[in-house]
């Protein structure tokens, strides 16, 4: 009897692994409030000064606190004090939302691989592999932030003349709700979007305008990315976060990257990530693994969206199996 109910377990499971659910367009995070974005750079700095301050017991306020007077400090002008009720309330709706929804699919039995770090001093250059750059990025910004610097001295540091270790940090702005309110930590986030967009230009130097098998790479690079570090939950609250807060001004491209990041947290996220155990780091294969996903044209739907300007992008989105990415260009 033990044997036989062994049987018709694994026989449902594998059934129900195979069937298509399709994708959820209202497992989107949506933000009412209005909270400006700040470029990461940042971010990354004022986090580690916490951290810092925290491991050496110096730290009287919370980790949301902490972010809130530094960066009214620094940015005056787009002061969050007092603004983010409204934001963190949002937070917490959309996290419950999206957890009820994904015990009902059929990845929810593998949510527990799922790591969400407590501090960026849990990643360690083994779990993120960084590489020589990164590290140097890493470490420049630790020396940074031990200073604890007003915002002239961090410009006129991070702004000199051939400071080569910080490209691309000052050009990604970064909404405050996906990471400050959500307690995710921002380095791992910065790692997604930046190693998305390298990856991007060296396998599509030529095909990465909206629309592209380039763009789509991105988008399912880091989504997948990010939930390898910091789990579904949060993959899906920081990728459509930026969508909002960041609109396309053509609808079709934004129901294209809503469907690319699904399909890379959710329906071929096991496939990028590779063996648990030999892949589950390296980042450099799950890339590789996305490319051959992409470069193979079975795998994707041309969406003919270019010319057809009185199309219904959400109705044609939504009718795509979710195991396959879309483009139209």
């Amino acid at each position: 009897m033990k044997n036989l109910f062994l049987i018709v377990l694994l026989t449902s499971f594998l059934f129900s692994c195979q069937k298509d659910i399709p994708i959820v367009y209202n497992q989107e995070a949506v933000f009412n409030s209005d909270l400006p974005s700040y470029p990461i750079v940042y971010l990354l700095i004022i986090e580690q000064e916490y951290e810092m301050l925290l491991a050496e017991n110096r730290m009287p306020f919370s980790r949301l606190q902490y972010f809130e007077n530094r960066i009214s400090d620094w940015f005056p002008e787009l002061s969050v004090k007092g603004k983010l009720s409204a934001s963190i309330e949002e937070v917490i709706a959309f996290e419950k939302k999206f957890s009820d929804l994904s015990m009902l699919s059929d990845d929810s039995i593998f949510i527990s691989e799922d790591k969400i770090p407590i501090s960026n001093f849990e990643y360690d250059s083994s779990f993120l592999k960084l590489s020589k750059k990164e590290l140097a990025q890493f470490n420049f910004l630790n020396v940074i932030a031990r200073e604890n610097y007003d915002k002239s001295s961090v410009d006129s540091i991070l702004f000199l003349p051939n400071r080569y270790l910080l490209f691309g940090f000052q050009f990604l702005y970064i909404p405050l709700h996906i990471s400050i309110i959500s307690k995710y930590p921002v380095f791992p986030i910065y790692l997604s979007y930046h190693r998305a967009i390298e990856k991007m230009n060296y396998y599509y130097p030529n095909s990465k305008s909206n629309g592209c098998k380039g763009d789509a790479f991105r988008h399912v690079f880091a989504s997948m990315h990010l939930r390898r570090y910091l789990g579904r939950l949060a993959s899906a609250l920081i990728m459509s976060s930026y969508e909002q807060v960041f609109p396309n001004p053509i609808k079709r491209d934004t129901y294209m990257d809503l469907h690319n990041n699904k399909l890379g947290r959710h329906k071929r996220y096991r496939k990028f990530r590779g063996h648990l155990f030999n892949d589950s780091h390296d980042w450099e294969k799950w890339a590789k693994n996305v490319k051959v996903f992409i470069d193979d044209d079975s795998n994707g739907v041309d969406m003919d969206w270019e010319l057809n300007v009185n199309t219904n992008y959400l109705k044609e989105a939504q009718e795509v199996n979710s195991k396959y990415y879309i483009y139209y260009r």
